[in-house]
């Protein structure tokens, strides 16, 4: 039986595109029958559920939502690039 995969989906300041992320990842999991738990956070400090190294390191994969998260999370969270995808969506509401 394959272990439960832990998705961690970042945006800067976990209020729209990381928690739409996970919302649509849960519900694809659950109709497709795959074992993910997902989750989101920002990484900005002032978010609304600020990024942890503890939920970076707890992810398999981390989604994040623009390139230079990734390179973040490698510099100061020392997460392997290798886990970090890039969705490419922009900020358009700062």
């Amino acid at each position: 039986m394959a272990k439960r995969q832990n998705y961690l989906f970042v945006c800067y300041a976990n209020e729209n595109r990381s928690p739409t992320a996970e919302d649509v990842c849960r519900k694809m999991a659950s109709a497709n029958n795959l074992d993910i738990n997902a989750s989101s956070t920002g990484i900005s400090k002032a978010a609304n559920r600020p990024l942890t190294k503890e939920m970076a390191d707890k992810a398999d994969v981390i989604f994040v939502m623009e390139e230079d998260m990734k390179v973040e999370l490698v510099q100061y969270y020392q997460q392997n690039p290798g886990k970090i995808v890039s969705l490419d969506i922009p900020d358009v509401y700062s």
